[in-house]
This record gives C-alpha cells, structure tokens and sequence, in this order.
C-alpha cells in the first residue's frame, strides 16, 4: 500500500500540520516525512486543507475541518501573492 492511500498516515500527517499550525510555526516541508506532497495533495482533495504555494516553494497550509478550521501555518516574511493554490 502506498503511504498516499493510508488512512491512518494522512490523519498523522493532518495531526502535525494542525499543531504547526497552532503553534504558528512553517508547514512541513518535502523531505521532513514520507509521501509528503501526495499526502498534502490528497488532505486537499478531500476538504481537509487548503494548500498556498508563494515564491521560494514556501507553503501556508490553512485547516478547513474539525475544531481548528481557520488555522494557517506560518505567512512568508516577503511580499506576493501565492502563484498556487488547491
């Protein structure tokens, strides 16, 4: 099984992204965890995230469910708007 497809990896990927988000602190970054950015892509796909990609590959991951909606990671320190989002 792919780690993409496994239910309890997503939640735990979920789980960190939401404590990064709550302590303010960057999104996880490629490289920090297995599968990371098909695991993002699929958290996304089904409502869990919104994913904000600005220069520098740096990432705002904003919670869409669950007691912390509204939640974003750490904002980039520089000017310009995200040239992605999904």
């Amino acid at each position: 099984m792919r780690l993409e497809d496994n239910r309890m990896y997503q939640n735990q990927i979920f789980d960190i992204i939401v404590k990064r988000a709550l302590a303010g602190e960057r999104a996880p970054q490629t490289g920090e965890y297995k599968s990371l950015p098909p695991i993002i892509k699929v958290l996304a796909k089904q409502g869990r995230i919104k994913v904000e990609v600005y220069a520098h590959n740096w990432r705002v991951i904003e919670i869409l469910k669950g007691s912390n909606a509204g939640v974003r990671t750490k904002e980039p320190s520089g000017p310009g708007a995200p040239y992605l989002v999904y």
